[in-house]
């Protein structure tokens, strides 16, 4: 929401209350945390590292340091890249080796293959039924609760960023190439040319005719249900690699030098987090009675 946001840096934790943002360790391990995933009830999040080390608080426990530190797969030298939780009893995460994990509320599952050695950049799961990752070739894979489709080719050899889903029938994937690429049941819709030149880092959806995106050269783009253009400026001329997005009304998005726009579709407020240290990824909450909006 408006009035709570998590973001992680290498290995600390950042909370946002709406005006101020708070500081904390969340990794003793060390290694540099990926992604962060969090849910309305409690709240409940869920962070990953790039060590195959996971991280969950609830409550008032999410301001940093109060996190637990839970084992996905550690000393096997794979990154986890991705994480989406659904609620408390269940996420979903993905790593650098074509390897999916689920949470079931007490611990991670054993890795299951899904995609030989190929990189899943990313994983979007809007219920307990429906997960979606995407690759680093261009492929797809889906998860129906229990288990993984083959993958699916949907954008030829290009790097697949990023992807959200806003239900089982419909989601947004962007990629290094300046596409996006649009889920709808099947089959899937390339939009050439959204960001001609340009790599877009991040897509986050709260509805099927509203999405906002982000590139490496400080633009962010807004889907309007028929298509996406170039929004209001960011003034941020650094690569902005993440945004979430609760509302139509209001966006957290993290850049490389640890300064925070917002809100979307707006002149940009930029606040200092934390020197110049890149923010990997800002999570903003939002209220999700059946379906996980996020990401990531």
């Amino acid at each position: 929401s408006a009035s709570f946001c998590i973001a992680v840096n290498a290995t600390n934790g950042f909370a946002y209350n709406g005006s101020t943002w708070s500081q904390g360790a969340i990794d003793g391990a060390t290694h540099d945390l990926t992604s962060v995933s969090c849910v309305t009830a409690t709240p409940f999040c869920m962070a990953v590292d790039a060590g195959g080390y996971a991280f969950d608080c609830s409550g008032a426990l999410c301001t940093p340091p109060g996190w637990s530190t839970l084992d996905v797969e550690p000393g096997t030298g794979n990154a986890l890249n991705s994480v989406s939780c659904v609620s408390a009893s269940f996420c979903a995460a993905v790593d650098n080796n074509g390897n999916a994990f689920t949470f079931n509320g007490t611990s991670w599952s054993a890795a299951t293959n899904i995609d030989g050695s190929k990189i899943l950049e990313s994983v979007s799961c809007p219920s307990t039924s429906f997960c979606m990752a995407v690759d680093n070739s261009g492929n797809d894979l889906t998860y129906n609760g229990s288990t993984w489709s083959a993958a699916n080719s949907i954008d030829g050899t290009n790097v697949l960023s990023s992807v959200s889903c806003v239900s089982s029938v419909y989601c947004w994937a962007v990629d290094n190439n300046g596409n996006a690429i649009e889920y709808n049941t099947n089959p899937w819709r390339l939009m050439s040319g959204v960001d001609t030149g340009n790599a877009i880092e991040d897509v986050s959806c709260v509805s099927y005719n509203w999405c906002m995106a982000v590139d490496g050269a400080g633009n962010d783009f807004f889907f309007d249900g028929a298509s996406w253009t170039k929004a209001a400026s960011t003034n941020d001329t650094n690569a902005i690699y993440s945004i979430s997005c609760t509302s139509t009304t209001f966006c957290m998005a993290a850049d490389s030098v640890a300064t925070s726009p917002f809100p979307a579709e707006s002149t940009a407020i930029h606040n200092v987090v934390e020197g110049h240290d890149t923010l990997v990824i800002v999570l903003a909450l939002s209220p999700v009675p059946e379906e996980k909006l996020e990401e990531l």
